[in-house]
């Protein structure tokens, strides 16, 4: 799935749960930093002599070992809550590594294998012979569901997932919802 859908389920589900700004901005982008591994794709562009996009990407960022560091990274910047906090971002992690499961075949039919017990093994993958294209109608259908979760969760908090930007600029959300929506 794409990056952005990733970002939405984070957040979704961290607004559910957690109170701390700070706590849901790591849980966040717990959910979206297993893509790290996808950098290598613009070296490719830049010396289109490479393929460190296919040869990486499902493979350094995707497993158990960088499931691991990133919980205990959040944990670590966490302010409180530490356990529940690296609970959270492994969960947010392993519901990355399942949407990436469902639908993110490629549109030559190349299906993303997960190596998650990389770099101990790449034997055991993680694969779904049903895996839908990243553009899959499914994957739409996804984003949208969650965009709409994300505002009822902004209308019922008064918090939207625009607050990874800043305080002011969460504000800013729903003073223009004040300002053109209620009038």
């Amino acid at each position: 799935m794409a990056p952005a859908t990733h970002f939405l389920l984070s957040w979704a589900l961290s607004a559910t749960v957690l109170q701390n700004r700070r706590n849901r901005l790591l849980a966040s982008l717990s959910g979206v930093a297993p893509d790290l591994d996808g950098i290598g794709l613009v070296v490719d562009l830049i010396s289109n002599k490479t393929n460190l996009y296919g040869k990486y990407h499902h493979v350094v960022g995707h497993n158990l070992i960088a499931a691991l560091l990133i919980a205990s990274i959040c944990a670590l910047l966490a302010k409180s809550h530490k356990v529940s906090m690296w609970c959270l971002s492994f969960i947010c992690f392993h519901l990355h590594i399942i949407c990436d499961v469902l639908g993110s075949k490629g549109p030559d039919g190349f299906q993303w294998p997960i190596q998650y017990l990389y770099p101990f093994t790449t034997d055991f993958t993680l694969m779904w012979s049903g895996q839908w294209e990243l553009n899959a109608w499914q994957n739409q259908l996804i984003t949208v569901l969650l965009l709409l979760v994300c505002v009822y969760i902004s209308a019922t908090k008064k918090i939207s997932f625009f607050e990874i930007f800043g305080r002011r600029i969460n504000a800013e959300v729903f003073n223009m919802y004040e300002k053109y929506i209620t009038r």
